[in-house]
């Protein structure tokens, strides 16, 4: 961020700060703000027009630590913003920890857009299918497998082995094209898989493809997001809170497989919801009872940001 930026913010009616996990240490390493928009206290004094901060994520893996620099940081934000927002329940309950109880009025739920695509996106209908995507994540491998790495990942493709024998086609989705080295491990287990990078695809391109997918089993937020949004239904591979946090949201923890605890057991643990999931009517309900219920909530506050920057 700099002079520029802020004059440039400055020419607009309005700005709007989005586009995920923001509230993270290391996407962005910084000594300015301590997350991954580096942005200083004078520099956000200098923005005169409505800040509204949308649908971002409280996104601190497990033993990484908030300094001083985050939490006053954040502080300052959300005293900024015209509209705060959080992407899960969750993240709001981890930043109120931090900042304090006095700064609960000030912040809202709103979901991520991507678990909305079929309300506001021209999407054909849902394609039923015997298609199983998976996707496990890569980056930041240590802090998200731990030193079990190796048995959780073999636990997860004799899964998908056991599924694939009931006649189903298994698609490794890499959202990063490091992801691929999961086939390493599918390879290992003699997995028949379709390898889909998705790094640089557009996203029309990406909603074809979840759109396509019986049951998306993913260990990234937004590889349990976009499939929901697109009405597919999932089954979230946990190692970090957020993925735990938006099934609260939606009421449907019972869709969540934790690879950080009981890890002998993790074939038979997705194997299970696996089972529960396909060719349930049940799911299919649940997962469009809650998409209206999220675009309820965004509506409401798309009202309220509309009276702020149309006063």
């Amino acid at each position: 961020v700099t002079s520029r930026s802020i004059d440039q913010i400055n020419k607009g009616r309005y700005v709007v700060l989005g586009g995920g996990g923001l509230l993270l240490p290391d996407s962005n390493p910084n000594n300015v703000s301590g997350w991954q928009w580096a942005i200083s206290d004078e520099q956000l004094d200098s923005i005169n027009v409505p800040l509204i901060v949308y649908a971002i994520g409280y996104n601190f893996f497990p033993g990484q630590v908030p300094t001083e620099l985050f939490v006053n940081s954040v502080k300052k934000l959300v005293d900024k913003a015209a509209f705060f927002s959080l992407r899960n329940r969750g993240s709001i309950e981890q930043l109120i920890s931090l900042i304090g109880e006095s700064y609960r009025d000030k912040i809202h739920f709103q979901p991520c857009p991507t678990t909305l695509i079929r309300q506001f996106s021209d999407i054909p209908a849902k394609n039923k299918s015997k298609n199983i995507a998976v996707n496990i994540a890569f980056d930041r491998y240590q802090l998200r497998f731990g030193e079990n790495i190796y048995t959780i990942l073999d636990e997860v493709a004799k899964a998908l082995k056991n599924i694939e024998s009931y006649g189903y086609s298994i698609h490794n989705a890499c959202h990063l094209t490091n992801d691929k080295k999961f086939e390493l491990v599918l390879d290992k287990h003699k997995v028949n898989y379709t390898s889909v990078d998705l790094q640089y695809t557009t996203p029309i391109e990406t909603y074809q493809f979840y759109n396509n997918m019986e049951v998306v089993m993913g260990s990234r937020g937004h590889a349990q997001m976009i499939p929901f949004g697109l009405n597919s239904k999932i089954i979230s591979l946990g190692t970090h809170n957020k993925l735990k946090w938006f099934l609260d949201d939606i009421d449907c923890t019972d869709w969540f497989v934790n690879l950080r605890e009981d890890i002998m057991t993790i074939e038979d643990r997705i194997f299970g919801v696996f089972e529960q999931l396909v060719g349930s009517k049940e799911s299919e309900d649940r997962i469009i009872a809650k998409q209206e219920e999220l675009h309820k909530i965004t509506t409401d506050n798309l009202g309220k940001i509309n009276s702020i920057i149309n006063p």
